[in-house]
């Protein structure tokens, strides 16, 4: 999405937690929603000895990376992403950008950042080119601009 020297998205990993209350073809076909990777699944044993899943989607080609993470942050509504951007040093670690999605929006199709305790949230991690937060800034603007664009008929300048 961005031309050489500027901030890229090199990889994404999508994953949630599936708790043993919840539809599992539904969990599924909602991470299938937000990425047409295959889903793997893991098992693990809490401490109390409580087992549960983890689906993870990840995605190692930059130009899919790039074009699944614009299409999430395109689905953002403006006040969601303005806090985003406003807040996105507490969301970045390094080269790392993460971003905490509420499952139970993303199941009425609304891509709503997360904010309570654990749990009920869709994690998506974005290895990024640069720790520079401006040029994040920048691209994540790009990002969803593009995907408007090209949705709208427009051709995209990114790329």
């Amino acid at each position: 999405m961005a031309g050489k020297g500027r901030a890229r998205v090199n990889s994404l990993e999508i994953s949630t937690m599936l708790y043993p209350t919840e539809d599992p073809s539904r969990v599924l076909s909602l991470l299938k929603s937000l990425s047409e990777s295959d889903v793997r699944e893991s098992k693990f044993t809490s401490h109390y000895g409580y087992s549960f899943k983890v689906l993870t989607v990840t995605v190692k080609k930059p130009k899919q990376a790039s074009e699944e993470l614009s299409k999430i942050l395109s689905s953002m509504d403006d006040y969601d992403f303005s806090r985003l951007i406003e807040g996105l040093k507490s969301h970045l670690d390094g080269r790392t950008l993460f971003i905490r999605i509420d499952k139970q929006e993303a199941y009425l199709g609304r891509i709503r950042l997360f904010e309570n305790d654990p749990g009920g949230y869709i994690r998506v991690k974005a290895s990024l080119s640069t720790n520079e937060l401006e040029e994040i800034k920048n691209l994540l603007k790009e990002m969803r601009v593009a995907v408007s664009r090209s949705s709208s008929g427009l051709e995209s300048e990114a790329e």
